[in-house]
């Protein structure tokens, strides 16, 4: 008969197999075009112009502001005669389109048109362009980008106020899409943001945590950026409007991953889905979310009633016309499964397939039991976003399947009882390799133009001291188990740690545990001195 504890460890490959099965099936259905359908978006046409606004200093030589027009616009002539004479009409909103992850300064186009014949003020678009960066997955490339967004609103705002006829403007506000949205988020969690009463609307935003938050800089970054938004007037004086794709997003198609009504007070926050809100009604890919007309006419519509040429209206009644323009939620537009599989679980594989990092570390770091995978479940769920520990169960259990799958890899990729160092490692290394194709990436695109001096500050500080310390690693020999009580609690925090980290969002975590036990091991804590008996 097989002992007790090989039965059980049996037991967890078995369900580690069935797990990582199931997710790979399930990732099979998200990337076919089985789920989610055919895109249904139709397409709006326009004749954009864009002009570089020289006179606004932006965070790094390598972003510019560009100004939209279209040959269709009324001439800003007309526009100065309605002034003079005081017509309520000469209103105006002045919005910036913050593009996201590679994206450009001309995907502002879909949504300037589709203000241009607005019943309300008329709303001056600019575009940011930020030389295609992949911002998601580097944290100060993100924080950068942010600083160009408060740049370009205070630049506009004092632009504003040196022209010589004062115009009626009767808002500011943002459009982000995907990662922009992000960068349009921190930007506002400033007095600027509350001084200008800002509306932002994010497309095809991850609002509620960044999936491939993977590093201790993008971590610290995220946790700031909340830390900011409780303290500061934005949370009370700022609308915050979130619409993610629906099923044809493979990246944000995750309903509480476009979750803002935490950001902000009761009634500022405005989630929804494109595909079940009931005046937008069809499901756009990431991209598509940038120009999906279905989805454009209804921010339009909602930029119309919340910014009318009667009356300025306040922050909740601007929240309530974009969750007008936009629609109920209509349950009858629910998602329908596929292949008989409810479309919230493909959602949750999504969300969760990152924490697989930290399930690794978790499992090289103790021996697997059924205690050790109810405590991950429950670490992993109290550090989940507010939006995921509503859904307990639902919770809970995607925990134990990353515990168990992970389990499983940990199990066959690294002599567990043993070589702990170097799943550390591993594991430490391959969270930042997005974050270092993003760096090369900037560098390839910066390096010609802009010198060596725009090079260095996309590379946090933080993720060069974890980077340093697996480097480091590799010097030293296999951690053992039970070396010293003193490297064995530093085990335990870690694990705690990589518990957490396994939260959506959270992941960025894996670095201080790694640090943790290769501080510990390194300096060799002493054992722990046992009493003498006494005779």
């Amino acid at each position: 008969m097989p002992r007790p504890r090989a039965a059980r460890l049996a037991a967890f490959d078995v369900a580690g197999v069935v797990a990582l099965v199931a997710v790979a099936a399930a990732w099979c259905v998200v990337l076919s075009t089985a789920y989610g359908g055919e895109n249904r978006c139709d397409m709006s046409y326009m004749y954009p112009s864009f002009f570089p606004v020289t006179n606004v200093a932006l965070a790094s030589p390598a972003h510019a502001l560009y100004r939209y027009r279209d040959a269709r616009a009324r001439d800003d002539d007309v526009d100065d005669r309605a002034r003079a004479s005081g017509d309520a009409s000469a209103c105006v909103v002045i919005n910036v389109f913050v593009p996201g992850t590679g994206g450009g300064y001309g995907q502002a186009r879909s949504a300037a048109s589709g203000t241009l014949e607005s019943e309300g003020c008329r709303v001056e678009h600019y575009a940011l362009d930020f030389a295609e960066e992949l911002s998601a997955y580097n944290g100060m490339l993100l924080a950068r980008q942010a600083k160009s967004v408060a740049r370009a609103l205070d630049g506009l705002r004092t632009l504003e106020r040196a022209r010589t006829e004062r115009r009626v403007v009767a808002g500011w506000s943002v459009v982000g899409h995907s990662a922009g949205g992000l960068a349009a988020m921190e930007a506002a969690a400033s007095a600027l943001g509350s001084e200008l009463g800002l509306t932002i609307v994010n497309l095809a935003t991850p609002s509620a945590w960044n999936p491939v938050s993977l590093t201790l800089t993008q971590r610290a970054r995220e946790a700031g950026v909340r830390r900011r938004w409780r303290t500061s007037d934005a949370r009370r004086s700022v609308a915050l409007v979130s619409v993610v794709g629906g099923e044809r997003d493979r990246q944000v198609s995750s309903s509480p991953m476009g979750f803002v009504d935490d950001w902000v007070e009761e009634g500022l926050g405005v989630s929804a889905s494109a595909s079940t809100a009931s005046r937008v009604g069809v499901s756009a890919d990431h991209r598509c979310a940038a120009w999906c007309k279905q989805l454009i006419v209804a921010i339009s519509r909602g930029f119309a009633e919340a910014f009318p040429r009667s009356k300025v209206l306040t922050a909740h009644q601007r929240a309530r016309a974009f969750r007008d323009a936009l629609g109920d939620k209509d349950a009858a537009r629910a998602p329908s499964p596929t292949f008989g599989v409810p479309a919230r679980a493909y959602e949750a594989t999504q969300e969760r397939t990152p924490s697989a990092l930290a399930g690794v570390v978790a499992n090289v770091l103790a021996p697997r039991s059924v205690m050790s995978a109810f405590a991950f479940a429950l670490i992993a769920h109290a550090a989940s976003p507010s939006i995921l520990r509503e859904r307990v169960v639902e919770s809970v259990i995607a925990s134990l399947a990353v515990y168990v799958a992970s389990g499983w890899i940990a199990n066959r990729a690294f002599d567990v009882r043993g070589d702990v160092r170097r799943a550390l490692t591993t594991c430490m290394v391959l969270a930042h390799v997005p974050s270092l194709i993003a760096w090369a990436h900037h560098v390839l695109r910066t390096l010609p133009t802009y010198g060596f001096h725009a090079l260095v500050p996309p590379f946090g500080a933080m993720d060069a001291v974890a980077l340093c310390f697996a480097a480091a690693s590799t010097r030293f020999g296999a951690i053992a188990r039970d070396q010293s009580s003193g490297a064995s609690r530093a085990r335990q925090v870690a694990w705690c740690l990589a518990a957490g980290a396994a939260a959506p969002g959270n992941v960025g975590l894996i670095h201080i545990a790694g640090a943790v036990v290769h501080c510990a091991e390194t300096l060799r804590l002493p054992r722990a001195s046992l009493p003498k008996k006494v005779a």
